[in-house]
């Protein structure tokens, strides 16, 4: 099949492509949310365990990445390697996967991912694949902090597995490799010591909440500021926020106003520092992080018979002409460019 996009679509002038990872898996929420900020989210994010159920694994490419696709919006897969469950996954996973130990596994996922880019019928798709995010951490099997495994065991895992995925012929017109760092980290591990490599990264990614009660409330060019300083100081790779948001709750009460200046705030970050993709966290979890839907909001919003939170702040962010949604029509939903992060300024 050829990967030759219309050249009638030209690639677009902006700075960041527009992602959102939504909590409702039927799409009512995220349908409400675009019709409300009046654009198509070029990106949508899903959490996947490599340690699915076979059945799970499957159906994983029709059940969970075909509904985004034909939402009209690329995937982007936290692609998680949880090999034996949350609980059972052990803290050698790292060297484990290195090792060869689970590369039926990822084989099966391999196939999984070449047969949905690539079906037999209808245009080709794309896929964003964030790898064994937050690695810098101490709460993920496949950090370094406990002292089985080695930042080397990590770079070979994910060498190991991305040669493994793109074995299959797939290119990165179909897969962008993202590598994914907490914004603060533990140990004395530097960052750099777990990169991959320019070879098997597409993207550098960050993941960052602002909540007092983790850290206290911090500006974005703080939250964000020594781990991007970071990250260009080991590749020239584009930058993205691919997991991020706000929690209201401030000394013991709730402040949607200072909420709704973060978010403002945020973007402005992103414009000024190069950031080419940001995933709003759209979650009701630990905190109330959703910019849509949530519990709070600085307005409501009436979507059929749903009423909606919502903070126009946001909203009106998005609508900057600088914000890529998804390219209107576009049968790959993004120019080859503009799914490389090559826009803006690059053109």
């Amino acid at each position: 099949m050829s990967e030759s996009t219309p050249q009638s679509f030209e690639t677009r002038s902006g700075h960041l492509l527009l992602g959102v990872t939504p909590q409702d898996g039927t799409f009512t929420r995220l349908a409400a949310l675009e019709r409300w900020q009046g654009r198509e989210n070029a990106v949508v994010g899903v959490f996947a365990d490599v340690g699915l159920s076979a059945d799970e694994l499957l159906t994983f490419g029709e059940s969970v990445l075909t509904p985004i696709w034909e939402h009209g919006s690329i995937p982007h897969v936290i692609w998680q390697p949880f090999v034996d469950g949350r609980e059972g996954t052990p803290a050698r996973v790292p060297q484990d996967i290195a090792e060869g130990t689970h590369d039926r596994l990822f084989e099966r996922w391999a196939d999984v991912f070449d047969r949905w880019l690539r079906p037999r019928e209808g245009t080709e798709r794309r896929l964003y694949l964030n790898f064994a995010p937050e690695m810098n951490g101490d709460w993920v099997p496949w950090d370094a902090s406990g002292g089985e495994t080695t930042p080397a065991d990590y770079v070979q895992m994910y060498r190991r597995v991305h040669d493994i995925v793109m074995a299959t012929g797939l290119t990165n017109n179909h897969v962008q490799w993202v590598w994914t760092v907490n914004h603060v980290g533990r140990g004395s591990w530097s960052f750099e010591e777990f990169y991959p490599g320019d070879d098997y990264v597409d993207w550098c990614g960050i993941h960052g909440y602002n909540w007092s009660k983790w850290g206290g409330w911090i500006a974005p060019e703080h939250l964000y500021g020594a781990a991007l300083t970071a990250i260009r100081g080991v590749s020239s790779k584009p930058v993205v926020i691919s997991e991020y948001g706000s929690s209201s709750h401030l000394d013991g009460t709730t402040d949607v106003v200072k909420k709704g200046q973060w978010i403002r705030e945020a973007f402005a970050y992103f414009e000024a520092e190069d950031i080419r993709m940001a995933l709003w966290f759209n979650y009701e979890k630990e905190t109330d992080w959703a910019i849509f839907g949530g519990a709070r909001g600085t307005e409501t919003v009436r979507d059929g018979s749903r009423t909606y939170n919502a903070y126009r702040e946001y909203r009106n962010a998005v609508s900057s002409p600088g914000v890529l949604a998804a390219y209107p029509d576009h049968p790959r939903r993004l120019t080859d460019e503009e799914f490389r992060g090559a826009f803006g300024s690059d053109l």
